[in-house]
């Protein structure tokens, strides 16, 4: 924990461990994917209950990402999807959705929308809400206010919003541990004024 100032991944939980801060950089929803073939998906109105048995490519076993999914099956009282292949690179899941039309996956939207434009591939709405884990921001909390973290959590919000996106506000405390209390000191400091 020493040598740890942040990193950026998704997470299926809101609570932290002790000593560490979370914030919420990104909310995706999740989409289809699909050959432009694929069977399945070609009628109108299809629902979960119509994916059962397809051939999957999903994001690897214990990730966030899969967990959410498989929770999302379960919760309609179906089998979660079972993997043919797992994957989470863009370029991986559309080679392998291009060459095979019987195979299906889900991803965050956003990534759906930059694979189908590579061509023979489609996306479609999950015919169900669900929201992919969060993306977020975790930094130890002594050093949450360090130039580094502040930099860094500055450049992805930037980074988010110039891709159109938007951003929670505000880092997330681990729940017992006590909130730091704000100064006007701090006011000004947040405003680059001393």
């Amino acid at each position: 924990m020493q040598r740890f100032d942040a990193l950026i991944g998704r997470s299926s939980w809101e609570r932290t461990g002790a000593g560490l801060t979370r914030e919420t950089v990104m909310q995706q929803d999740a989409c289809l994917l699909a050959h432009l073939q694929n069977a399945r998906v070609r009628k109108r109105g299809f629902g979960l209950a119509d994916l059962e048995g397809a051939r999957w490519l999903l994001p690897p076993r214990g990730t966030p990402t899969r967990t959410t999914i498989n929770v999302c099956f379960a919760a309609a009282g179906l089998e979660p999807p079972l993997a043919t292949v797992e994957a989470s690179s863009s370029q991986v899941i559309h080679h392998v959705l291009a060459a095979h039309p019987d195979m299906l996956s889900i991803v965050p939207s956003e990534i759906g929308h930059d694979v189908a434009r590579l061509g023979r591939v489609r996306r479609h709405a999950f015919p169900v809400p669900l929201r992919m884990p969060a993306v977020g921001l975790v930094s130890a909390t002594r050093h949450r206010d360090t130039p580094v973290v502040r930099n860094l959590r500055n450049a992805v919000r930037t980074a988010i919003r110039d891709c159109g996106y938007t951003t929670p506000a505000g880092p997330i405390t681990t729940r017992g541990e006590p909130r730091r209390r704000t100064t006007g000191r701090d006011a000004l400091r947040a405003r680059g004024e001393r």
